[in-house]
């Protein structure tokens, strides 16, 4: 497994095995955007979006459930910037 951390505070500060499956706890600003990442080898030129989450609290725990049985797999976490708007007030974005 490869830890690989962006600027500021955005970082994976953990990786651990809860029942098969890797946890990371990673540390970030809250209200942004996080995109979580991953490839099995690293000559591969893409990186699979895992999920993207609007960080609450920080740190957080990421359970990848869908982690297949491969003897490695990278992650990456990215700070995504929110383009669009906020909801009206009154209006909640689900």
């Amino acid at each position: 497994m490869c830890l690989v951390a962006q600027a500021g505070t955005l970082s994976i500060t953990n990786i651990s095995l809860v029942s098969g499956k890797p946890q990371l706890r990673i540390q970030s600003d809250t209200g942004i955007t996080n995109q979580i990442l991953s490839k099995t080898n690293l000559s591969q030129t893409n990186w699979l979006v895992l999920t993207n989450l609007i960080v609450t609290q920080s740190p957080y725990l990421f359970l990848d459930l869908s982690a297949a049985t491969a003897s490695s797999r990278f992650y990456r976490v990215l700070g995504l910037t929110n383009t669009t708007s906020p909801p009206p007030s009154g209006m909640a974005l689900i």
